[in-house]
């Protein structure tokens, strides 16, 4: 058996809509060696006509900006580049607690952070965004001014400046 965090993610989209009877679709952007196990999965749990996998796609933000909400079930992400991608675009971001990611992500502020494999905290997260209109538009505008503020290319080029001064000033 492949574990996997799509697995973890797939897994609470099930529940998600067999126990909520919630009419919503899961869109997988990118490809790699795990996908045709995915494709199974989904296809054993009678999810087809509410996963679309696209494969790897040039214009990911593009579609991130078209979402309700990115999951980013990682189980040990050092720093999370996707999840700073849909903050920016303001899309609102569930994520796990692994590695780097709560370091972004102020549980409740500007993302909700699950435990890697809670099924059903993942499920409530989501009808959470769902259900709560402005609950999802206060971690979307939070997300997109943590962004902005954290990791804007000002920002970066005004950092990396104090470190080369504080370097030469030693």
């Amino acid at each position: 058996m492949v574990k996997v965090s799509h697995s973890f993610l797939i897994d609470g989209f099930y529940l998600l809509v067999n126990n909520n009877k919630v009419n919503a679709k899961l869109v997988i952007v990118g490809g790699g060696p795990i996908k045709d196990h995915l494709i199974n999965k989904v296809d054993e749990l009678g999810l087809t006509k509410h996963v679309c996998f696209t494969g790897y796609r040039h214009d990911a933000l593009k579609i991130m900006a078209n979402l309700d909400i990115v999951v980013f079930p990682s189980k040990n992400e050092p720093f999370g580049r996707v999840i700073i991608e849909a903050m920016s675009v303001g899309t609102p971001v569930i994520a796990t607690e692994g590695g780097g990611i709560p370091e972004i992500i102020m549980d409740g502020f500007n993302g909700v952070i699950v435990q890697y494999g809670d099924v059903h905290k993942l499920g409530n997260a989501v009808i959470n965004f769902i259900n709560d209109e402005s609950f999802r538009k206060k971690i979307a505008f939070n997300a997109r001014c943590y962004v902005k503020e954290k990791f804007s290319q000002e920002n970066y080029n005004k950092s990396m400046k104090d470190i080369f001064h504080k370097q030469l000033n030693m």
